[in-house]
């Protein structure tokens, strides 16, 4: 045995005993966080699913299958009797029909698109004499450089809006610049920017459009500005490529617009051009033959007068069906009339109806005049010739061979899916119209190999829904995106129902026209369904004091349908309002149609007393 410590070594040694054990213990402490971090920062998996018995066509007879899920993939797609390998959550969904989720190919959902800075260059001097050249770097209306994958923002009610009508991609689409900059092509999960953008930097999109006041506002100003900045371009690049060669000029300017410009220019990228009549489209043609870049068209209401040009230089087009209101078909009604006629034809034989006093005696009153004023037929027809020639763009379009798309612009998904279930309804080919939704958007937008599809290996981002998407009850049972499922109730009827929390019973003050004229008050009560019936109390709206009306109505979600119908003498006044419900305010436009004479209203809604009964939340 060794001599025994003394006091001062064995407190040493407990020293260096107890920092060992805290740098031990620290070191585990700092690996723990570390993996926790590591943990909180990676992206979430989803969980693998199951969906068993589900039908991969919409034939009544069509054999049922299993689709497995996995890490965000279609794992296999097997028979519904075939074993499920252990660990998949389990989804009973025979007889749904599963559908690949929708791509809509030009939205603006998500993208909040900012002013373009216009005075990049020094300003001018106010003392100098008048300017002979114009200004270097006046960019209003021009940003090209701007990229949507930067600032893309959806919320949760965004995303579960359109993923509820069967979509699991969306092109989100900056607008209202004569170049507006990049879109970005963005999966619908609720998650961080960079978790859902699949592509940025894509498509450049134009219109002759310009925020702010001043040049250029006009059709023509929007040319010039075009136009002087695709020179600009040009000059910047000769200028860069001079430098290259070792010759003499002054150096290029660092500019990320001209920079884009040159991309657009060499033919590097697809601009989609927005333009609804045939003229803006034919001029967009003529354009992009003037200085050489690639083109698509957006919107395009009056692009089957195009179609020729359009087929013959392969230009796609992406419509967002709106049509506006169908107005009514004044031979539908002369026809329905004639056939009631018919069906009820005086019989040979009969005894003729016994007289009455009444009816001999002459009506001594004056007849009443109709101060009303009704449209002459040829006007109706004439409205309704050039509806139909809106809504039948898209056949005269397929027919000329022009590639047709579809998305839902500056409006709702669900307007979208209305209107591809009319165009069903007049001859399209409801075939035309999935594949225009997935594969072929799929392959327009360059992602081919992994959306679109329900093969095994593409991303598990598919819809199962209760009956064939173009019928007008169908509705989405489940929504997988990237695998992450989502579960939609199904409601009778057809519909989402209100959201959580949404009851619009109760008392509410209303305006209808500009500013304050026209208004009143309703009283409405709401069922559990979201139907909605009232009263309601107008003034001035129609030119009276005071009008009593009957109120109808439903709510989907947050967006809320009402129906006004006034008697007016003779006639019925009716106004068809669509709103959203923000809190205890509905605000939206509503159409006036009395007597077959419309108008647009501005529409705001406030309840009162505030916070009624189950006042939405």
């Amino acid at each position: 045995m060794g001599a025994p410590l003394s006091p001062l070594a064995r407190t040493s040694m407990i020293k260096r005993s107890f920092s060992s054990s805290r740098i031990l213990i620290g070191t585990a402490l700092v690996t723990l966080l570390a993996q926790v971090a590591v943990a909180q920062n990676r992206a979430a998996t989803p969980a693998p699913h199951a969906l068993r018995g589900v039908r991969l066509s919409a034939e009544d007879d069509a054999p049922l299958h299993t689709i497995l899920l996995r890490n965000g993939r279609i794992e296999a797609i097997q028979p519904a009797d075939a074993a499920v390998p252990p660990g998949m959550v389990e989804i009973d969904a025979e007889g749904l029909l599963a559908v690949p989720g929708f791509l809509d190919a030009w939205t603006q959902t998500g993208c909040e698109t900012p002013s373009p800075v216009a005075e990049q260059d020094r300003p001018a001097s106010v003392g100098a004499n008048v300017l002979v050249d114009m200004r270097q770097a006046n960019r209003k209306g021009i940003q090209p450089a701007f990229e949507v994958a930067s600032a893309f923002a959806l919320d949760e009610e965004g995303v579960k809006s359109h993923r509820k009508e069967g979509f699991g991609v969306v092109l989100s689409s900056p607008s209202g610049e004569i170049l507006a900059g990049h879109s970005a092509l963005a999966v619908l999960r609720d998650a961080a920017r960079r978790d859902v953008i699949v592509k940025g930097g894509f498509l450049q999109h134009a219109a002759f459009r310009a925020s702010g006041s001043g040049y250029p506002n006009t059709l023509m100003g929007f040319h010039a500005q075009l136009r002087q900045f695709f020179y600009d371009t040009q000059y910047h690049f000769e200028l860069g490529a001079r430098r290259e060669a070792g010759k003499s000029g002054p150096r290029p300017a660092w500019d990320r617009e001209l920079m884009a410009g040159v991309r657009i220019l060499d033919g590097q990228e697809v601009v989609l051009c927005e333009a609804q009549s045939a003229r803006d489209i034919r001029r967009w043609i003529r354009l992009s033959e003037e200085f050489g870049f690639q083109i698509a068209i957006a919107g395009g209401a009056e692009a089957w007068k195009a179609a020729p040009e359009l087929a013959a230089k392969r230009i796609s087009v992406v419509l967002d069906l709106d049509w506006g209101k169908e107005p009514k078909d004044p031979d539908a009604k002369e026809e329905s009339k004639k056939g009631d006629e018919e069906a009820t034809p005086e019989h040979e034989g009969d005894a003729p109806a016994e007289s009455t006093s009444e009816q001999e005696e002459p009506d001594e009153a004056e007849p009443g005049l109709d101060y009303n004023y009704h449209e002459p037929e040829g006007v109706l027809r004439e409205k309704r010739r050039l509806w139909v020639e809106r809504r039948d763009n898209a056949l005269r379009l397929q027919e000329a061979g022009v590639s047709v798309l579809f998305g839902s612009g500056s409006r709702k998904a669900s307007d979208l899916m209305d209107g591809l279930r009319a165009l069903v309804d007049a001859g399209y080919s409801k075939d035309l119209v999935q594949e225009a939704l997935t594969s072929s958007a799929a392959q327009w937008l360059g992602v081919d190999e992994e959306f679109g599809q329900l093969e095994v290996g593409y991303s598990a981002t598919l819809s199962l829904w209760s009956d064939d998407p173009t019928q007008e009850d169908a509705q989405v049972t489940w929504s997988f995106v990237e695998g992450f499922a989502e579960e939609f109730e199904i409601k009778e009827g057809g519909g989402e129902g209100p959201a959580e929390g949404v009851d619009l019973t109760g008392t509410w003050s209303i305006t209808m026209g500009s500013g304050e004229s026209g208004g009143g008050s309703m009283t409405l009560t709401m069922d559990e369904e979201g139907g909605i019936k009232g009263t309601a109390l107008l003034s001035e709206t129609l030119g009276e004091d005071e009008q009593k009306a009957s109120v109808v109505g439903s709510v989907s979600g947050h967006d809320v349908e009402l129906t006004f119908t006034m008697d007016m003498g003779d006639s019925q006044a009716e106004i068809v309002v669509e709103c959203e419900l923000k809190g205890d305010s509905l605000k939206g436009t509503g159409n006036l149609n009395v007597a077959g004479h419309e108008m647009e209203l501005e529409v705001n809604g406030k309840r009162t007393p505030k916070a009624g009964k189950g006042g939405a939340q």
